[in-house]
C-alpha cells in the first residue's frame, strides 16, 4: 500500500514502525499537526526532526494539542538544528518526550513556551 499523505488528515494518534523511509510520515504529521495528540514514530532509517517543526516552504507548524511525542531511529543530521521559530510555539502543551537518540536540537525547541514549563 502507497502512503497518501494528501488524503489523510486530522489524525488524533500517530504511530508508526517501519525500515524504510518516514519522509512522508513526518509530512503525514504536519497535515495533523492541529488534532495530534500523540506521536510515536520508530524506524531503522534516518528521521528529519526539523520537518517535524518546519514545513517545506519553511514556515513552522504548531502542534498545539500534542501531549506524547516518542522518536527513535537515527537522526537526520548529526549537527544539532538551531530553528528560529519567529513566535511559533511548536509544542506547547508537551508533557511526555522520548528520544531514543541524541537530542536533535541545538536549543530549547521541545520545551520553548510550554504551558507546563515555568
Amino acid at each position: 500500500m502507497e502512503l497518501q499523505p494528501d488524503v489523510i488528515r486530522n489524525l488524533v494518534l500517530f504511530k508508526y514502525t517501519c525500515k524504510s523511509s518516514v519522509s512522508l510520515v513526518v509530512q503525514l504529521a504536519r497535515q495533523s499537526a492541529l488534532t495530534l495528540q500523540s506521536i510515536d514514530i520508530d524506524s531503522e532509517q534516518d528521521i528529519d526532526f526539523a520537518g517535524l517543526v518546519q514545513d517545506v516552504d519553511n514556515s513552522y507548524v504548531a502542534y498545539p494539542r500534542l501531549i506524547i511525542l516518542k522518536l527513535w531511529g537515527p537522526s537526520h543530521n548529526n549537527e544539532p538544528q538551531r530553528p528560529a521559530f519567529n513566535g511559533t510555539v511548536p509544542f506547547s502543551c508537551l508533557r511526555s518526550l522520548s528520544i531514543g537518540h541524541d537530542y536533535p536540537f541545538g536549543g530549547d525547541t521541545f520545551f520553548r513556551g510550554n504551558v507546563f514549563t515555568p
